[in-house]
Order: structure tokens, then sequence, then C-alpha cells
């Protein structure tokens, strides 16, 4: 069973507040001597930090009471993760002057980074009382009910955002992270659909129209949506590692081989591209290359439940029992309703010459079979990917 991605918020980076462009420079120094806060904001945008650092703390120097030069010079902090400093310059902002939408927005992804949610989500809440059409205080207070698992609170941040400017493309995108966490598949196809056609170059949209689709059933729809994401963003591992999940479970499995390799090539530390390639090993019979794998697995995430399931499952089809019945054991205590630990470890009983312990065990995996057929329904699921919170930086 395929298992969809809850992990990786595709495309959700929060998007920083620079007031760029449209937005209107708030600047208290006299007209004609905004020398230092003009040249700061221009090598900021130029990526030199350290000039813009230096000569925004001249205009500070000079301006001590406008609240601009402090503003900027915490968004060039934000941008060297500097976050105490950060923190500091925004703040000290909000005393100068205290409704300051942009402020508060920053502030909140400050403290969303840091996973101080309780306090990033008061922030983006203060910007938009301010300011309640502030459209980029809206979409990341949408991106942190995601990365706080609320999907009912981000789709109704994104569903508004969308009702304020339909041209917002990357809150399409959110709002279809949103409606497939909530099951709401078909949905969540027809937004990320839109958003494809809206931002048809960013690879990440299509991976997770890809993973949408798949969980629809749509298994043909879904590879060729993943192959351009593959092909759009060549060095996204995670859209190889799960093409190659789609792969495996179609049992096109020298597909699956190369894709889940190339995952791996290009990102060593791709915990599920390591993990289904072990399974794909096993399956094939190269079990000393799927405990390679595995091992890999484990060393980045000791208490990865799937991982110790198969080198359990290894050591029971290599007749290592007692090593077999640890892993096993292991794996059922992480996850209590695993029935294929418990069906592996009824084997491992049984040829342990343990028979009631096997009876018994055989009786869990039947109760917790019946449960979860009742439960999907038969539904198909891609694979959890191993965190929450953004690549194209995205469950």
């Amino acid at each position: 069973m395929l298992r969809i991605c809850r992990a990786v918020i595709v495309g959700s980076v929060l998007t920083l507040t620079v007031l760029s462009g449209s937005d209107r420079l708030r600047s208290q120094e006299p007209a004609g001597n905004s020398g230092a806060l003009a040249q700061g904001i221009a090598e900021m945008k130029r990526g030199d930090l350290a000039a813009s650092e230096k000569l925004l703390k001249q205009a500070i120097e000079q301006y001590p009471t406008s609240a601009e030069p402090f503003f900027w010079l915490g968004v060039v902090y934000l941008k060297l993760d500097r976050a105490v400093l950060a923190e500091s310059m925004f703040l000290k902002v909000l005393s100068l002057r205290p409704n300051y939408p942009e402020a508060y927005t920053n502030l909140g992804i400050l403290y969303d980074k840091q996973a101080q949610y309780d306090k990033s989500v008061k922030a983006f809440q203060q910007a938009l009382s301010v300011k309640p059409d502030d459209q980029k205080a809206l979409y990341n207070l949408g991106v942190s009910f995601l990365r706080q698992t609320k999907p009912a609170d981000a789709l109704e941040c994104f569903e508004k955002l969308r009702h304020l400017n339909p041209q917002f493309s990357k809150a399409y995108l959110q709002e279809g992270v949103a409606d497939s966490d909530l099951n709401r598949l078909p949905d969540a196809e027809g937004v990320l659909k839109k958003y494809t056609e809206m931002s048809p170059q960013d690879g990440g949209g299509y991976l997770k129209l890809g993973e949408v689709l798949y969980s629809e059933g749509k298994q043909k729809e879904a590879i060729a949506a993943l192959q351009k994401a593959t092909e759009l963003s060549p060095d996204m591992s995670r859209a190889f590692s799960q093409l190659g999940d789609v792969y495996y479970k179609m049992a096109l499995f020298p597909e699956a081989n190369l894709a889940l390799r190339k995952a791996i090539a290009l990102d060593p530390k791709n915990v599920e591209a390591d993990l289904f390639l072990g399974m794909l090993l096993t399956d094939e019979g190269d079990r000393v290359g799927a405990l390679t794998c595995l091992k890999r697995v484990l060393e980045l995430q000791p208490d990865n439940e799937k991982a110790i399931y198969y080198e359990g499952y290894i050591n029971l089809l290599d007749g290592r029992l007692q090593a077999a019945l640890d892993r096993l054991l292991d794996a059922i205590r992480l996850v209590p309703n695993d029935e294929k630990a418990y069906y592996a470890l009824a084997l491992t009983y049984s040829r342990m010459k343990r028979p009631k312990e096997s009876e018994d065990t055989l009786r869990r995996f039947r109760e917790l079979q019946i449960v979860h057929s009742q439960e999907n329904n038969g539904a198909e699921y891609l694979s959890p990917g191993s965190q929450r919170g953004d690549t194209l930086d995205h469950r």
C-alpha cells in the first residue's frame, strides 16, 4: 500500500516581507537624506548582506527614532539566521511604530522557524488585525497551520487568500496540501492542477499533484506528473523517491530501482529512498543489499519502525530467529498496530517451536487485518516523508 507524503509541505516556504516594489517606503528620515538607508536596502537586494548591515547601522545612528532602518536591519539578520538580533530589531520597530504589519509578519516567520507556534500565530494575527488584507501575513499563517498539522485552519487561510488575490499562485499549491491532508482528494487535485497551470515550471507542484493522483488510484496520471516533477526539478531528490515508490508499488522494479538510486545519489540522507530501495531489494532477494540500505536508514533514524520491521523480516528469512524476534518486537513496540509485524512475528514463533505465542500473535494479526481493511476501504497512499515543513521550502 502506498502512503501519501504527510511530512513535507511542498513549496511552503514562509514568505519574507521586505516591502518590495509596490510597498510604500515608510522612512521617517528627512527628504533627500535617505542615502544610507536606500543604499543598505540596495545592497541587501544584491545579496551583499555584510555591506547592507553596515549601511543600515549607519542609518540607525543618523535617525535613531525612525522605524525603517531597524526594520530593514531585522530583515538582513533574518536572512543571516541571526534570530536574536532579528527579533530585537523587529521589536524595536514595533516600539517605535506599533501598527507596522510587516514587522509582525517577519516576527511570525522568525518564531515559526523556531517552532514557537503560539508566538508565530499571534504575530501573524496581529499583522492581520492591523491590515486585514495583508496577503503575505495570511499566506504565512496558513503555512504555519500546515506545519502544526492543522489543515482545516490552513485551508481557511488559503481560501480567503485566493478570494483576495486569485493570482496568488502559491495559495493554490498550499490549499492543495491542506485538502490532501483533509482527504479531500478531488478538491486537492483541482487546485493543484490550477497551480501547475499558473506555475508550469515548478516541479514541486507536479510532485504534490502526483501524490494526490496516486491516492485517487490514477496511477498513469500520477506517474506522468511525477516524471514531470523530475524533469522540471532534476535535483529534487524527493521527486525521484516518490516516483520510485510508485514504480515499486506497481511492480515496475527496474524503473523503481533507477529512480530510488537517483534519489539517494542526489541526497544520501534521503531516508525514504533508502527505505524503499531496501524494501525493493528484499522483494528481489538481494537481502545483503537490502540490509545495507536499512542500516543507512537506522543510522539517521534509529526508531524507523519500517526499517526495523524489514530487518526482522530479513532475519526471519535467513533463519536468524532470535534476531528476528528481537527486531519484530521492537517494531511492534514502536507501532503497536502494525499487522505485518504481527504476521512475521507469528511465523517466527512458529519456527521457534513456540505454538502458543504463535497462535496468539496470529489472532492479533487477523484482528488488525479486519480493522485496517474497514478503515482504509481499499485506498492507496503514497509514502510519508521524513519532515514536515518545507521543500521548495512544503506533508
